[in-house]
């Protein structure tokens, strides 16, 4: 077995800078540090975009949307497939469109008194949302959401997989 040498953990600076230029690449790996980094980076960002109505939304959106390619990469780095993120956006998707099609139906017909009421609004998103089938849907993606977050955790393999070199790690001799 060989022996590796681990590169010193990237500063915020340059974890930010490799994310940005590599913001659309979904081949390769990315190291924790890149990941966790970026990723305090763009709660800053969108804590700050959430100050400015609707031009904020759709430019925390759009800044949203950039981070996957990195969820991958970081995925990959742990010898996984970007599927996992895939499958954890599918179970995120199935919770709100049930979630928001239990709530329509729960105030269909009571339009005109939810304008005028916002705790009835609360309280029909309430039992929407206790409802035994958004409760386990809920508990599925839970469970799920914390699986991916323990993948993200994880250190990178030092040897090269299917997904490419590792970022961190180099064998001994050619640091």
């Amino acid at each position: 077995m060989k022996n590796y040498y681990a590169k010193p953990q990237l500063k915020f600076g340059e974890a930010v800078k490799l994310a940005c230029s590599r913001i659309f690449q979904v081949k390769g790996r990315s190291r924790r540090s890149e990941f966790w980094w970026t990723q305090l980076a763009m709660l800053i960002t969108i804590f700050v975009l959430n100050f400015i109505p609707l031009l904020g939304g759709i430019i925390a959106t759009v800044l949203g949307l950039l981070m996957i390619p990195l969820a991958i990469r970081r995925l990959h780095d742990t010898g996984r497939s970007g599927w996992w993120w895939g499958l954890g956006f599918l179970l995120g998707f199935i919770y709100t469109f049930t979630l928001s099609n239990q709530t329509f139906r729960m105030a269909d017909g009571n339009m005109d008194e939810l304008a005028e009421s916002p705790e009835l609004m609360l309280q029909i998103m309430f039992q929407a949302m206790t409802s035994p089938l958004m409760l386990v849907l809920g508990l599925v993606y839970l469970i799920f959401s914390i699986i991916l977050l323990v993948f993200y955790c994880q250190d990178g393999k030092p040897e090269a997989n299917k997904y490419g070199e590792s970022p961190k790690y180099l064998p001994a001799g050619e640091e």
